[in-house]
């Protein structure tokens, strides 16, 4: 079967690029063999980008993002998503984030 180029409906995974294809991306799909990007680098930079502000880091009103903090990367906005922290394990929770070593002398009484 040829297959037929349209926008994604629904999320899946590209069967070349084993990336995320999004709602609304551009697609080749066809019955038996799946969906897959268009233009796989094209569609790898959206998966990268906040969700929230399509990757401008700024809303609608010129105000920062602050789901991803103004960067527009979906790094910050998962991280943000996830609690804030990134501690290896519940002996650095108190720490909060490890970057700020001072703070992390006084709450481990260093």
């Amino acid at each position: 079967m040829r297959p037929r180029k349209m926008t994604a409906r629904k999320a899946g995974t590209c069967r070349q690029c084993g990336e995320p294809v999004l709602p609304g991306q551009m697609i080749f799909w066809a019955r038996g063999q799946g969906a897959w990007h268009c233009d796989c680098q094209t569609a790898n930079l959206t998966a990268d980008q906040c969700t929230a502000c399509k990757g401008s880091g700024m809303r609608w009103n010129n105000a920062p993002c602050p789901m991803c903090d103004g960067t527009g990367s979906r790094k910050v906005q998962d991280f943000a998503k996830a609690g804030g922290h990134d501690n290896s394990g519940p002996e650095d929770r108190c720490c909060g984030d490890l970057a700020y070593e001072d703070a992390c002398a006084r709450a481990c009484e260093l």
